[in-house]
This record gives structure tokens, C-alpha cells and sequence, in this order.
């Protein structure tokens, strides 16, 4: 599934298995109404699919209950790390603060679709929008640009499987306005 292009479900089909997902307690009403409007805008204006980027962020936020690191409050839809300095390449990510802290949602997802496009090496704006990834560059610089979700495995995170993670939900979202 092509993290580049349109998106992949239309926003009935998201909408849809939104309130499935709810149903079931694995979204609440943070997802729903704060993230996913975001994630979908800046998806459509970057040229991301938004399905993506909502599958990703809904499995980095559980869904918008934040039981990890990551809190709510820190506006981080997708466990954006941030570069400290005096910390050594290779140390553990469990760093007091390793993660990211933006002001708002659309500042968060702006950041997401930011770093997903520096994954991909894909630069649609061109200066229209500050850079807010506090790793884009370091991103877009060394790492091997990527076509599919699925590659985001062992990458963006150490599973090798993360990636393939984020599009069965993507599927999930896409065949729920096919019964």
C-alpha cells in the first residue's frame, strides 16, 4: 500500500470503522474527533495517503487512549522522537522526554505527515509550511526512501513487522463500507 498518493478509503469508510472501533473500546473520542480531522488534512495536502496516517497513529496512541509512553497532552500523534544532544547514537529510547511535545493536534499531525514525507522522500510543499519535525532532516538525509507502509517496519520502529501492522488496519478501514 503506497504511502504516496490519494486516499485509499473514502472518509465514509473512515468514519465507519471509527465508530465499530469505538464500539469495541479500541478508539475513543480523542481519536475520532481531534486527531483523525487532522491526520486527514494534512495527509490530503501533502499528497499522504491519510488512511495511513491514521492507521499508524491509531496504533501509536492505542487509539487515542495514550497507554504508553506518549501522553495525550503532548500532541504527538505517532511517537515522534525528538534528537537529544549529549545522548549517544544508540541509546535507549526510553530517555526521560525522548519523545516529542507539540502545542496542538495540528501541529502534531502536521509534524506526522512531515516525517512520513521525509521517509518517502517527498517534498510537496515547498516552503509553504515550517518544517515542525524536530527530525526531519536527519530523516530525509539517511534513510533509504520508502514506497510502502508495510517498510516501515525495523525503520520507523524496531519491529520488522510494524509496518505491515499499520496496513491491516488500513485494510480494515478500507473493505469496512463493504459488507
Amino acid at each position: 500500500m503506497r504511502i504516496i498518493g490519494p486516499p485509499s478509503a473514502n472518509a465514509a469508510a473512515v468514519s465507519l470503522q471509527l465508530r465499530i472501533w469505538a464500539k469495541d473500546n479500541k478508539v475513543n473520542t480523542l481519536f475520532m474527533e481531534s486527531i483523525v480531522p487532522a491526520e486527514w488534512k494534512w495527509g490530503l495536502s501533502f499528497s499522504i495517503d491519510p488512511v495511513g496516517l491514521i492507521a499508524q497513529s491509531l496504533k501509536e496512541t492505542d487509539g487515542g487512549k495514550f497507554t504508553g509512553k506518549v501522553k495525550a497532552e503532548w500532541y504527538n500523534p505517532c511517537g515522534l522522537k525528538i534528537r537529544h544532544l549529549g545522548i549517544a547514537a544508540g541509546t535507549d529510547d526510553d530517555e526521560p522526554l525522548a519523545h516529542q511535545l507539540f502545542p496542538n493536534w495540528e501541529v502534531g499531525c502536521l509534524a506526522h505527515v512531515q516525517h512520513i514525507c521525509a521517509y518517502a522522500g517527498h517534498i510537496p510543499w515547498e516552503g509553504a509550511y515550517p518544517i515542525v519535525d524536530p527530525r526531519y532532516t536527519y530523516v530525509a538525509d539517511d534513510v533509504p526512501k520508502l514506497e510502502n507502509w508495510h517498510e516501515l517496519g525495523g525503520r520507523w520502529a524496531p519491529a520488522s513487522n510494524y509496518g505491515d501492522k499499520i496496513e491491516i488496519l488500513m485494510k480494515e478501514i478500507q473493505t469496512s463500507g463493504i459488507k
